[in-house]
């Protein structure tokens, strides 16, 4: 693209391996962990319950609740993103017809469903800094929200089951889960400029050193690669719109759609640019969907955005 957002950033070309390298070697590092038995599935479990119900809620809570709403807020935020998400629902819809009728719904999910909160928040931080914490995390928030009705919506449409449990219930579910609440608690925090002690600060920053590097070896731990020889097709496809034409689309119409520039421009794009979510596997599998090609789909993405992220980060500087 070569958009030169790095003015303001301090980072440089020459700096992408750098920035991006060694978290993709603590996923690879979790993945080694795994083949080696270091930690058992039940630990992971444990620990992924550290991260999701307090770590990541705390972390989550200390971004948003210190930013300046009045510079964060805009309709390109609130509207930029999401619009990306839906633009890519649709094109991979019509790609999808040329896929079997019971993976089609897992095609269409697996093309949009980003790892924003994993992935995308732990990259956009380092990339550009605490600052674009307040952006970042409300770009999670709103994107992981969409993509979660969406991808409800389009399951529960190619769902073969006679029995369809209804979207309201599993949307209400998810709206009360402790990530979603923890924003919600920071932005009130946010607004009515309430300061938290000096040892709390502490306390939350302290956590929040922990988190990341906890969240990419539990990536690295869920990674396994039996599946994408049989599915290698609809998995580079598939990866293909998720990795590559969602990122320029998110550029293409977040700059010329929503004239947004700068940091929410740069987060956006790379927020786009994240591998399929985890959580679409889990999806598939409650809509009686190709719950095996939801993992081909979430293994292969991850892996191969090891080589189109930084390309991603480089076009734009």
């Amino acid at each position: 693209m070569g958009i030169g957002l790095s003015q303001g950033f301090e980072v440089g070309k020459v700096q992408i391996p750098n920035l991006t390298s060694p978290l993709f070697l603590v996923i690879l590092l979790g993945y080694i962990l795994k083949k080696i038995s270091f930690f058992d599935d039940k630990t992971v479990s444990e620990l992924n319950r550290l991260v999701y119900y307090i770590a990541f809620p705390l972390l989550l809570f200390s971004g948003t609740s210190n930013i300046e709403l009045e510079k964060v807020f805009s309709l390109a935020l609130l509207l930029g993103f999401p619009s990306v998400i839906l633009t890519i629902m649709i094109l991979s819809f019509f790609v999808s017809l040329l896929t079997k009728q019971f993976q089609r719904g897992t095609f269409i999910q697996g093309s949009f469903c980003a790892n924003l909160v994993y992935l995308g928040l732990p990259i956009v931080l380092t990339v550009l800094g605490e600052e674009a914490s307040g952006v970042a995390t409300v770009l999670a928030a709103t994107g992981t929200i969409v993509s979660t009705i969406l991808s409800i919506t389009i399951l529960r449409f190619y769902d073969p089951s006679p029995k369809k449990e209804g979207a309201l219930g599993r949307i209400k579910t998810f709206s009360t889960n402790p990530l979603i609440i923890s924003i919600g608690a920071g932005i009130v925090f946010s607004y009515l400029e309430i300061s938290l002690p000096e040892f709390v600060l502490d306390t939350l920053s302290l956590i929040s050193r922990i988190t990341l590097p906890l969240i990419l070896l539990i990536i690295g731990f869920s990674l396994s690669f039996q599946k994408i020889k049989e599915y290698v097709l609809l998995d580079a496809l598939s990866a293909f719109i998720k990795l590559l034409i969602m990122p320029a689309f998110c550029f293409l119409i977040m700059s010329r759609v929503f004239n947004a520039s700068g940091t929410l421009l740069f987060a956006s794009v790379l927020m786009a640019a994240m591998p399929t979510a985890v959580i679409s596997y889990s999806f598939a599998k409650e809509f009686h969907s190709d719950d095996k090609l939801a993992g081909s789909i979430v293994n292969f993405s991850t892996l191969l955005s090891m080589i189109t992220i930084p390309i991603i980060i480089y076009l734009l500087i």
